[in-house]
Order: structure tokens, then sequence, then C-alpha cells
């Protein structure tokens, strides 16, 4: 956060896939950043496609699930909605 508080930015957190089955883990990394940004910076939580085979009919329910524990964790931690983005990601195409 260090990095970002300084030059003013807002940060962008890339999850890995395995994220969506742990809460506590989501939760952690969203809290830290909730905690550590200075006010007025906000948060892209990205999740998604790692790999060949991942993109799956299960993805967009993982990033909900995701974003629900993402905007939760934001929201007791005192945070502005607006400055939380949580985006799906997919492989792009070959």
């Amino acid at each position: 956060m260090g990095l970002a508080n300084a030059v003013n930015a807002s940060v962008w957190l890339s999850l890995p896939r395995a994220a969506a089955a742990d809460d506590a883990y989501v939760a952690g990394m969203v809290g830290a950043v909730a905690g550590g940004l200075r006010p007025g910076l906000g948060v892209v939580v990205e999740y998604g496609a790692e790999g060949p085979g991942w993109l799956g009919p299960h993805l967009p329910n993982a990033t909900r699930l995701l974003a629900a524990v993402a905007r939760r964790v934001w929201a007791a931690a005192g945070r502005p909605a607006a400055q939380l983005r949580v985006i799906q990601a997919v492989p792009a195409a070959e």
C-alpha cells in the first residue's frame, strides 16, 4: 500500500482461482488493502481464469461469491462502496 499511497493511485489486486474456495483469504487480502490504503483511493479486485480449461460455467458464480466477501469486508472497514470494483477476467483468445 505504501507505493499506492505515495503516488496517490488505486490498487489492482489479482486473486488466484483458489481464492474462491477460501473466504478467509479474500477477506484478509481485501481487509489489508482497506486498512492500509489512504482514504479516497480504491481497489480493483480481479478474479478469473488462469490457464487452459479453467473457463467454465462455474466462473461467474465463483466471482459473485468472491465479490460478496470483498464487499462485506470493504464496508466493514468503513470504505465507500464506490471505491471497490470486482471484475471477472477471462483469458485472451488465441
